[in-house]
């Protein structure tokens, strides 16, 4: 039959466009959650650098404090910002896992993370 031929020719057409949309949407689909997981590492990092933002004022200050109760209480603040400095450093190197992680997966956002790490650390 001449019709045949044509309805198979078309089917195998339309097969192997199915199997190169099919691919474009894995590489798609790669691509999508390596960006989610290159946000997630922007994310945390710009927590951190918040974070220390807002306790460098703290760390800066060298007002000891004028009397007992004065130095008493800054005691406590610095008692209070080693143990969040502790905190920092430990999330630091949970940074630096998750770039790690990124960089063996070949994250193509990779350059990106890197930059931000540095400016973490």
């Amino acid at each position: 039959h001449r019709g045949f031929e044509a309805i198979k020719g078309a089917k195998e057409s339309l097969d192997a466009l199915w199997t190169q949309l099919g691919d474009e949407l894995e590489k798609r689909k790669t691509l999508l959650e390596a960006s989610e997981k290159s946000q997630q590492f922007l994310t945390h990092a710009n927590e951190a650098m918040a974070w220390l933002r807002e306790k460098e004022p703290l760390v800066r200050n060298e007002d000891y404090g004028s009397d007992a109760d004065a130095a008493l209480a800054f005691s406590k603040q610095h008692e209070i910002v080693s143990t969040d400095l502790e905190a920092y450093l430990r999330f630091i190197g949970d940074l630096q896992g998750e770039a790690s992680s990124l960089r063996e997966d070949e994250n193509p956002f990779i350059e990106k993370v890197e930059l931000r790490l540095k400016e973490v650390q």
